[in-house]
């Protein structure tokens, strides 16, 4: 399905356009500029993202590796977080091994680690998602002897024209018409259509539910360990 299909469908679910009727070029570039942006609102929803991709890159002994673009993790776009990350020993050989690492989600946890610089085997990283290259730490330093993999979403690509054809799993189509006609509506001044709030929701829902992966519950190392939690340190 080409990108102008969908608009004219959304544009007639929406009640913008009638039987035989034609969008104006106006109409059409404003469909246009909503329908990319839902597409970069999904891309940084879990579930509404079909597919997770792996970027990998050589330690150098560096305190941080940029993310994205232009990135030494190269992706096409930047993300917004990382999913999970992975630290390789004897990387290339077959005796390569894989050590998972602990993601810290948040700035101010990052903040309170104290010794940035020291250069042991890495257990932990965090993802500072800075545009247009997000910046990737991890945990004690890594030296040149070890590999770093993260995996993170991949990203729903913006059209660049209403010509391009759809690359998109074909559960994505439906979404795309019910969800671009519900955004289209309040462009015009138009109440909120129930029999189109409900279509958008169900075709998200779908799209949920065919996307969803569930990872198996893992307690933080600071939880395992025993003693007692001080709720002035956090630990």
């Amino acid at each position: 399905m080409f990108v102008s299909r969908v608009i004219t469908l959304a544009l007639k679910a929406a009640g913008i356009l009638g039987q035989g009727q034609t969008a104006s070029a106006a109409v059409t570039t404003d469909a246009f500029d909503a329908l990319n942006a839902m597409i970069a609102q999904w891309s940084v929803k879990r579930g509404m993202v079909y597919e997770l991709v792996d970027a990998t890159t050589v330690c150098t002994g560096a305190k941080s590796y940029t993310v994205g673009p232009t990135g030494a993790f190269s992706f096409s776009t930047r993300p917004n977080l990382i999913d999970s990350a992975y630290v390789s020993l004897n990387y290339g050989t077959p005796s390569q091994v894989d050590l998972q690492l602990e993601i810290i989600e948040a700035r101010e946890d990052w903040n309170r680690v104290s010794m940035k610089s020291i250069g042991v085997f890495p257990y932990v990283a965090f993802y500072d998602n800075a545009y247009p290259n997000g910046l990737l730490y991890a945990w004690p330093v890594p030296s040149a002897i070890y590999q770093l993999t993260i995996t993170a979403k991949l990203p729903l690509v913006q059209f660049a024209s209403t010509t391009q054809d759809i690359n998109l799993p074909p559960e994505y189509q439906e979404a795309l018409v019910w969800n671009l006609a519900a955004r289209i509506r309040p462009l015009y001044q138009l109440e909120p259509d129930p029999s189109v709030m409900a279509l958008a929701r169900a075709s998200l829902s779908t799209i949920r539910q065919a996307n969803a992966q569930v990872p198996l519950l893992s307690m933080p190392s600071s939880v395992k360990k025993g003693g007692r939690f001080n709720v002035y340190s956090g630990q």
